[in-house]
């Protein structure tokens, strides 16, 4: 038994170099995989910039923008699980928030909401039957927290308060007292 030990520690002993030369050769080898995959991936994005540079990449992009291929490339897209993930995604990161915060559009939205354009636009909803109905509702409604003669205060679920001027309110009045006086008399 002490036999084997003893040779056993001998043929240890023999290749602990050739273990060491194995440890080396790996590691050179990792070594140079890397420097290879690193330079070649290099060697890759300077092929990419100089394709992107060329004349000839701005038409080839219009061919294939223009190509069959890419139609069934977007119907595909649209058909599928994209436009439903695309959605959550713009809800999830606040797209819509982040482009109105964005201060030419919101630039753009002051100008529009000056504009006589709006107040012609809400003026007729507001002489529709319809807005008059609606403001009744609300009056009506638990909504309601104060009505005076200067304005009427609203509380909305948000625990925020607006305030309305009188005239809309007194239409709203006048129509539903209108409606009421027609339901009476027939």
């Amino acid at each position: 038994m002490l036999v084997f030990r003893i040779a056993g520690a001998a043929a240890d002993v023999a290749a602990r170099p050739a273990r060491g030369a194995w440890r080396v050769a790996g590691l050179l080898e990792r070594r140079a995989r890397h420097r290879a995959v690193t330079h070649g991936g290099r060697l890759t994005l300077v092929c990419v910039d100089a394709a992107l540079a060329s004349p000839y990449a701005n038409e080839a992009v219009q061919r294939v923008v223009d190509s069959d291929l890419a139609e069934r490339a977007v119907a595909r897209a649209l058909s599928g699980g994209l436009v439903d993930v695309v959605a959550a995604d713009l809800v999830r990161f606040r797209v819509v928030e982040r482009v109105v915060d964005n201060v030419f559009v919101r630039a753009a939205v002051d100008r529009a909401l000056e504009g006589e354009e709006l107040t012609r636009i809400v003026a007729r909803a507001l002489e529709s039957p319809g807005a008059e109905r609606l403001v009744g509702l609300v009056v009506e409604s638990r909504v309601v927290e104060e009505a005076s003669a200067t304005q009427v205060t609203v509380a909305f679920s948000d625990r925020s308060r607006r305030s309305f001027l009188p005239e809309y309110v007194r239409r709203a009045k006048a129509a539903r007292v209108k409606a009421a006086g027609s339901s009476a008399a027939a």
